[in-house]
């Protein structure tokens, strides 16, 4: 059984289009698949082509609006996985070979989204290794990656020597307020031996 395009005509969103069958069946394409498929009024596309096409334009459509996704800034793939996810009527086999050609063309990499992640943090918000790691395992990075990336990517010591800078440039002398600040460096995660150790160099640097 073949059906027969009857109508092209554009679609609300920009650059797709609406093909419109005998018997009031139609369906969407982007002007990509116009092209690809060489579609036209009065050619004729059995069910297996339409089904392909239909895949083209499901495929195209959560491609896109991944890319969009990433676009602002690097993404860990379970936060592509679960943006995308969240429309109901995506089959998880669609989500799947999406996944797939993202890594291919690089567009999703853990390793890489990692590495960027604590260099971000680095410049901008330091972190200490451990709440970097549980903010990256949140974001689905395997624990393995993690403790590998963090573990060469992160200087603890630079680290609390720059939020010092920023937050106490002076240090205080007098003990109750050293322990105090000390304490607060110890909150954020890191180790009381690398606050100390720091500390004191700069007051000795002092």
């Amino acid at each position: 059984m073949s059906l027969t395009i009857t109508q092209v005509r554009p679609a609300r969103k920009k650059d797709w289009f609406v093909i419109e069958f005998e018997g009031d069946k139609n369906l969407t394409v982007s002007s990509a698949g116009l092209a690809k498929f060489r579609l036209s009024v009065g050619k004729q596309l059995t069910a297996e082509q339409v089904g392909e096409i239909s895949h083209y334009t499901d495929f195209t459509r959560i491609y896109d609006r991944a890319v969009s996704f990433i676009s602002y800034r690097p993404r860990s793939e379970k936060e592509v996985y679960d943006r995308i996810s969240r429309k109901a009527d995506i089959s998880s086999e669609l989500i799947d070979e999406l996944m797939a050609r993202l890594r291919v063309e690089k567009l999703v990499n853990d390793e890489e989204f990692t590495r960027w992640w604590c260099e971000q943090r680095g410049r901008f918000r330091p972190r200490s290794r451990r709440r970097l790691s549980v903010e990256l395992w949140q974001k689905g990075v395997e624990r393995k990656l993690v403790e590998k990336m963090v573990g060469e990517l992160v200087n603890e010591e630079e680290l609390v020597e720059k939020i010092l800078i920023k937050k106490y440039p002076q240090i205080p002398t007098d003990q109750h307020n050293q322990q105090k600040m000390m304490q607060s460096l110890v909150r954020q995660g890191f180790s009381w031996d690398v606050v100390k150790k720091v500390v004191s160099q700069k007051l000795a640097h002092d």
